[in-house]
């Protein structure tokens, strides 16, 4: 309607023009003049009468709508916000379509256009050793791949080793990495033994599993040579052992100790010789330590160096 509007000809009930008054309202004023009735609007439309009760000529924009924040009350213009939304979202969920309405739901992977996780995304990086299906950061992957082929090896040539006794070899430790061992696991050793006087007592070689790298560990393996011959000599002592069969308390490894001399069987009573068997270890214990130790028994024996490193954890 516009803001006015008028009626020429007033007719009466016998058809004859008449003049008639005109009681005003709050919304819509009239007067008559010379039978002519002129209407006019006044003030904003109420609710009551189907208005907003307020003026919008200066709202609306993008993404804006119109609501009533309160029962009866005037209607604004504004954005929505999700406190405005019927449904709302309980810890750990979030508000998303299903195609009829909104619902409250955890998002998975398939819910991503890419399907992919977006670059960035964080999460918690789980313990050590978790072997579980969950998510790897890569916090938890750096720990593990820095220290995922752990080797050592010795600096210097020992002194004499001590006779009668198992010696430690330093340079022989291997420390386990934190996610632990697997199947398929392989601890390699090379030795070089030199004995500069002696007799004809057969050396001792062991594999020490613990947590201490010391001969305080438990000797899974003890392998006595043939007795070498009472000349001096160098000799060459390969040891390695994989994880096979069995994992946990009761975890089971094949070793292998070859022994190499270098001449006239001097130090270890054999040109080549092959030993081999299986000892039993607790996979499930944190921090393990395989390493290497021999007993020179009433020989005078240095080790030159001793390396070793573990392989597929």
């Amino acid at each position: 309607m516009a803001n006015s509007a008028a009626i020429t000809t007033l007719t009466g009930a016998q058809g004859s023009p008449g003049v008639l008054s005109v009681t005003n309202d709050t919304n819509v004023q009239g007067s008559v003049a010379g039978q002519v009735l002129t209407l006019s609007w006044a003030s904003q439309l109420a609710l009551s009468r189907g208005g907003s009760g307020s003026d919008l000529s200066a709202t609306g924009g993008a993404h804006q709508v119109l609501k009533q924040t309160s029962s009866g009350g005037a209607v604004s213009v504004g954005q929505l916000a999700a406190a405005d939304l019927s449904d709302t979202a309980t810890s750990g969920n979030v508000l998303r379509g299903n195609g009829t309405s909104f619902v409250s739901a955890a998002l998975s992977v398939s819910d991503l256009t890419s399907g992919a996780l977006a670059s960035g995304t964080t999460a918690t990086t789980q313990a050590s050793l978790d072997k579980s299906t969950k998510v790897a950061t890569t916090a938890y992957v750096d720990a593990a791949v820095s220290t995922g082929s752990p080797v050592n090896a010795s600096v210097a040539a020992s002194s004499s080793l001590n006779t009668g006794a198992a010696n430690y070899l330093a340079g022989s430790a291997l420390s386990v990495p934190s996610q632990g061992v697997r199947l398929g696991t392989i601890f390699e050793w090379n030795i070089c033994l030199t004995k500069s006087s002696g007799t004809t007592t057969a050396i001792t070689t062991y594999i020490y599993v613990g947590t201490n790298g010391t001969t305080s560990d438990a000797a899974k393996v003890t392998q006595a040579f043939a007795s070498p011959a009472s000349t001096p000599g160098p000799g060459r002592v390969r040891i390695t052992a994989v994880v096979q069969g069995t994992l946990g308390s009761n975890a089971t490894a094949n070793w292998m100790i070859q022994a190499l001399d270098g001449q006239n069987d001097t130090i270890l009573g054999t040109g080549s010789a092959l030993f081999q068997g299986t000892f039993t270890f607790d996979s499930t214990v944190g921090s393990l330590i395989f390493g290497i130790a021999v007993n020179p028994n009433t020989n005078t024996i240095v080790c030159q160096f001793a390396e070793g490193q573990i392989r597929n954890v």
